[in-house]
C-alpha cells in the first residue's frame, strides 16, 4: 500500500518533526505515532526506520540520511500547511551539501552561520513565532 503525498504531509502537519542538531551538522525528520502500521508504511515508502519512543507506548519512525530527508521533505512540501515553514527550513539545511568531517572537512564560517540561523528559525516555530 502507497500512502498518498497529501495523506503523509498530513500526518507529518500533525504529528511530524524536523530537528537539526545543536552541533549544527546533523538533522532528522521524524512522526511519533502510538500504533505502528503507519510508520512501517512510512518506512516501506521512504525508508528510515522505527523504533519504540519514550516511556509511553509510543513509537517513531525517523529519517536520518541527508538523501533520504531531502526526497522525502521535496514529496511533501507542497501539501503541508501547518510545518510547511519547518519542512523549508529543513530544506534549506540539506540543500547545504557539502559534506563535513571534524577531521578532514570542517563547516566553513558561513556554513556554520546559515545553520545556526535555520537551528534558531525551527526553535522559534515550535515556541509559536513566526518566522519569515
Amino acid at each position: 500500500m502507497m500512502l498518498s503525498l497529501e495523506y503523509v504531509a498530513g500526518l507529518f502537519d500533525g504529528e511530524g518533526c524536523v530537528y537539526i542538531s545543536p552541533n549544527l551538522v546533523g538533522i532528522q525528520v521524524s512522526v511519533t505515532q502510538q500504533k505502528t502500521e503507519i510508520l512501517y508504511l512510512l518506512k516501506k515508502q521512504f525508508g528510515g526506520g522505527v523504533t519504540r519512543y519514550g516511556k509511553q507506548s509510543c513509537h517513531k519512525w525517523r529519517l536520518t540520511k541527508t538523501e533520504d530527508i531531502e526526497i522525502f521533505l521535496n514529496a511533501i512540501y507542497p501539501y503541508c500547511i501547518v510545518k510547511k515553514a519547518e519542512v523549508a527550513i529543513g530544506l534549506l539545511f540539506v540543500g547545504d551539501k557539502e559534506k563535513e568531517s571534524k577531521k578532514h572537512n570542517p563547516l566553513r564560517s558561513e556554513q556554520l552561520q546559515l545553520r545556526g540561523n535555520l537551528h534558531s528559525e525551527l526553535k522559534l516555530l515550535r515556541n509559536g513565532h513566526t518566522v519569515t
